[in-house]
């Protein structure tokens, strides 16, 4: 089973019938967790971290990850469509 689909799996068993939004819960983790294989060093033998709370009734989705190899950075594109952040 690859990584994505068992993290679906996981959702799945998790969330089970209680949540009436699981199908997107497992899409959302899907997103993140492939995002962070193919974005951070978790992909090169690295591990991601997954935490599911439930707050009053609302899912609180945190994905631990290897980090990536630049500083995270919030910027807006300059007048030439540039980002500042490299």
């Amino acid at each position: 089973m690859g990584h994505l689909a068992e993290v679906r799996w996981f959702i799945r068993k998790l969330l089970g019938e209680r949540y009436g939004h699981a199908t997107r819960a497992q899409l959302l983790f899907s997103e993140l967790v492939g995002n962070s294989i193919r974005h951070t060093s978790s992909g090169k033998d690295g591990s991601v971290g997954v935490v599911v709370l439930d707050v009053g009734g609302t899912l609180r989705v945190e994905l631990i990850d290897g980090g990536g190899s630049a500083t995270p950075c919030i910027s807006s594109k300059d007048e030439f469509g540039e980002s500042p952040c490299r």
